[in-house]
């Protein structure tokens, strides 16, 4: 009865507190009795009552700018999501506008190195049939002065390429120094390229120290041969006095030579660096590509979770929204009744209070289950992620597994191929033996029958070992083909090594057939 009478007169706290909430005009005439009525029966003072009606109306408060608190909350993390995938597009983006100006910049490279070795190798040619003239010996003063006008011709052909070769520098120094202000964004790789590009402007500025002393040289040979030719139209010279002079041209065509090789290896040396550099950028960028591929997976799944999340809570907020809808719509009932009834329409009225009490506890009780299984469901997606990993990478020991026994049973089907090329050759030489003597035919005929009969089972059951072992393999291939096909997200990495495979075995299948 206490426990009854203490239900009771907190239902009625409750009911008037929020009848003086809604501050209704037409139930003060009610609500000034029945306080009179609540005192005299269960001794409750009116400050005693207010106090109740301030605890509910608090607690109401609490309860929406708990609501409003936590939807403020999940804003500011979507908000937030967002922009970290809005910087990661760019980040990628300009990582793969990166890729194609130094994929770009490689193929110019490897072109303009192909050229250079290939003039390098004209230059060498040059320069060993002027020596294979110059051996010779000219008789006459025609005779040298062709073999003048030759290395003449020869030695402006050099100049030529030497000025195609620093034209090429020109154009490999503008290209460096658009690298450079295209890789200033990566901060890290400043100060090496710094470095690097310097050490590659000393290379080229001792090219062109050394292009201007060959164009020197060349300008002085020139200016001495056409000295010579002068000379010559004035007076015969000697003979020795040619042969010398053709000796020294011989010797300066040599070190130019020297030098031309000279220069073919720092070329080749600079590429191999920028071949190394551009090998440890594609390293980089496919590192940063990964990463923002795991980032965005992440993303998708935060974003999976928020969109639960967020439905929940819409749920809730709606129950909420009808109870509160419905409690009122009671409330507005009730006062209704209570202006029409009694007492027993006030006792009526606290039975429906206490049904709305329960309802809110029933309701409360399942937003804390909810929240827990949605907690719970949060960690069962990390061991499910967890899970999927370890599966994963079961998967690919299991794939490389199988292509070990792939190449396995490749060997084994070689050997068999093998041996019975060797049985065949064996059968072939048995069967084509000649015999003189009439007498041993018989015996040898008989022999060479059994020898067949033999050779004959043992093939058969090499066949039949090869076609069972192949059986199973294609199996086993066609069952991992089937666990591909069911997984999306599978690597397709050994595709092509697999056809390979699939194709020799069945080309060996058939020709053992």
């Amino acid at each position: 009865m206490i426990r009854l009478r203490s239900r009771r007169s907190s239902s009625l706290i409750f009911f008037l507190g929020l009848l003086q909430s809604l501050n209704i005009n037409s139930c003060l005439s009610f609500v000034t009795p029945v306080q009179r009525y609540h005192t005299q029966k269960y001794g409750h003072t009116h400050e005693f009552l207010n106090s109740q009606r301030i605890a509910s109306r608090l607690q109401l408060s609490r309860l929406s700018k708990n609501a409003e608190m936590d939807l403020k909350k999940y804003k500011t993390r979507s908000e937030i999501l967002q922009q970290t995938l809005l910087i990661k597009k760019k980040e990628s983006e300009s990582l793969s506008q990166k890729l194609e100006i130094l994929q770009d910049v490689v193929k110019k490279l490897q072109a303009s190195n192909k050229k250079l070795i290939e003039q390098l190798e004209q230059e060498k040619n040059s320069s060993t049939t002027v020596e294979s003239n110059s051996e010779g010996t000219f008789k006459t003063k025609e005779d040298y002065e062709k073999a003048l006008r030759i290395a003449h011709s020869k030695m402006l052909q050099s100049k030529q390429e030497n000025e195609i070769l620093i034209s090429d520098i020109a154009k490999l120094e503008e290209k460096l120094k658009d690298y450079e202000e295209k890789s200033i964004a990566n901060e890290n790789d400043i100060s090496s390229l710094n470095k690097d590009l310097e050490s590659e402007e000393s290379l080229i500025l001792e090219l062109n120290e050394k292009i201007k002393e060959l164009e020197q040289a060349l300008d002085e040979q020139a200016q001495n041969m056409s000295d010579t030719l002068a000379k010559q139209d004035a007076a015969d010279l000697d003979q020795n006095l040619s042969l010398k002079e053709l000796e020294t041209l011989s010797e300066q065509v040599e070190s130019l030579t020297a030098q031309n090789v000279q220069l073919k290896t720092q070329l080749k040396d600079l590429g191999d660096k920028w071949k190394s550099r551009r090998e440890e950028l594609e390293n980089e960028i496919n590192n940063m590509a990964n990463l923002d591929n795991n980032l965005q997976t992440k993303v998708e799944k935060l974003e999976q979770e928020k969109t639960s999340v967020e439905k929940q809570l819409e749920n809730t907020s709606s129950e909420l929204k009808s109870l509160q809808s419905t409690s009122e719509a009671k409330i507005m009932e009730k006062e209704e009744l209570a202006k029409q009834l009694s007492k027993e329409s006030l006792e009526i009225a606290t039975a429906a209070v206490r049904q709305a009490e329960e309802r809110e506890m029933k309701l409360k009780k399942k937003l804390k289950r909810s929240q827990k299984t949605v907690d719970d469901i949060s960690i069962e997606n990390e061991e499910l992620k967890e899970s999927i990993e370890k599966l994963s990478e079961d998967l690919r020991a299991a794939k490389e597994a199988s292509y070990e026994q792939a190449e396995v049973m490749a060997q084994t089907i070689d050997a068999l191929q093998i041996e019975l090329l060797n049985a065949n050759t064996r059968i072939y030489e048995l069967t084509n033996i000649e015999i003189d003597e009439s007498n041993t035919m018989a015996e040898e005929n008989t022999e060479t029958q059994t020898w067949a009969e033999i050779l004959r089972s043992e093939k058969s059951i090499e066949n039949q070992s090869v076609a069972a072992k192949n059986e199973e393999f294609l199996e086993k291939l066609k069952s991992e083909d089937i666990l591909q096909n069911e997984d999306p997200e599978g690597e397709n990495v050994h595709v092509s090594r697999r056809s390979r495979i699939l194709r020799r075995i069945r080309s060996l299948f058939r020709k053992n057939k």
